[in-house]
């Protein structure tokens, strides 16, 4: 869900002539994350932490994704 509302995102903050370039490093960084580093982390988290402590690790990587989008971001929209 994060990453669709991130796409809308992309497409409504790139200028037309650089939308491809926008989405292509999306998808570039998308599929480094999910399927490599992801897979990575939790094949080393469920032997190191076991399974539950993995699963509460989530909430870290919420925190800091929350403290991306609403703190680093200084997307300022003006209303048209």
């Amino acid at each position: 869900l994060f990453a669709y509302s991130f796409s809308v995102w992309i497409a409504y903050r790139s200028p037309v002539v650089k939308l491809s370039t926008a989405y292509g490093w999306f998808y570039f960084v998308f599929s480094g994350g999910m399927q490599v580093l992801a897979t990575f982390y939790a094949s080393w988290a469920v032997e190191e932490l076991g399974h539950i402590n993995t699963l509460w690790t989530t909430l870290i990587f919420i925190i800091v994704g929350a403290f991306f989008a609403l703190v680093l971001n200084h997307d300022n929209i003006k209303p048209q």
